[in-house]
């Protein structure tokens, strides 16, 4: 943990790259570090949202010797056998803090290493040090974009957008994309993909397929941005709060998708919904 100026524990890019790439259905992370390490990460998952992360994210248990050696076979010996055993779309190779300590060069692993796997090797090195899991969400989010999107023309689908901002730590997400998809719904408007939590890499590959990306989380923005340069595709931030902000919300996505805005449909939700929606 980092501690900030306020005193309050602060988790660090490391734990947002776990908490992205966990999401992932097609991931493992393998981690290089000591077995207390992933323990802790094992018991911290199982605490949100009652989530197991059994068989998807495993370590290489380092040794004092490995540590003092800056030995690198731990390593490579376990993406192998994860590979093999698993057969992931991804392994996400994962420094701790004592891989930036002895300085290890995950990244010059992974790129030998890659051509003696199947699975596609993601790098994430800093071990903890670069900033707040916030970063560690965004850099993560737009590593794994940039793996599977590639730049270029897209013809989308006209009434279909994607949803960026999930990740598997948030309370409570489970409740406010089924309202985000009934609202959705009623505009006749579909969810390609839901990034990152709970996708698959096929479903990454197929978000230019939609005609909008809605970042529902502000640390998304960078990953909104990321795909409108690869793509084109636009990106809007914003969540349904309350009767006024979710009238604005649906006014904006329809405006984007270039539909009508549903007036109807909106009065017919506040007649439903009476007192308790119109004193908001």
């Amino acid at each position: 943990m980092r501690i900030i100026e306020t005193g309050i524990p602060e988790a660090t890019d490391y734990f947002g790259i776990l908490w992205t790439m966990a999401g992932i259905r097609d991931c493992i992370i393998v981690e290089h570090g000591a077995p207390g390490t992933v323990t802790y990460t094992q018991m911290s998952f199982n605490s949100m949202n009652r989530r197991s992360m059994f068989h998807k994210i495993f370590t290489c248990a380092v040794n004092e010797d490995d540590v003092v050696m800056g030995s690198d076979a731990r390593l490579k010996e376990s993406i192998k056998w994860v590979d093999s055993t698993y057969h992931p779309s991804v392994i996400a190779v994962v420094a701790t803090s004592i891989t930036a300590v002895i300085g290890l060069d995950i990244d010059g692993i992974v790129r030998s290493l890659q051509p003696e796997v199947s699975a596609r090797l993601i790098p994430f090195s800093s071990g903890g040090f670069n900033g707040t899991y916030f970063l560690g969400i965004a850099e993560s989010s737009k590593a794994v974009i940039r793996e599977f999107i590639k730049p270029g023309s897209y013809t989308p689908t006209k009434k279909k957008v994607n949803i960026l901002g999930p990740t598997c730590e948030q309370f409570n997400t489970i409740s406010d994309l089924a309202e985000i998809r009934r609202l959705l719904s009623l505009l006749g408007i579909s969810i390609g993909t839901i990034f990152p939590d709970g996708c698959t890499t096929d479903e990454i590959k197929n978000i230019p397929d939609a005609s909008l990306n809605l970042v529902i989380r502000d640390i998304m923005i960078p990953v909104g941005e990321e795909i409108e340069e690869l793509s084109g595709q636009k990106y809007m931030y914003g969540l349904p709060i309350g009767l006024t902000g979710t009238k604005k919300w649906i006014a904006r996505v329809s405006e984007l998708l270039g539909i009508p805005y549903p007036e109807e449909i909106i009065n017919d939700e506040i007649s439903r919904f009476g007192f308790s929606l119109t004193s908001l």
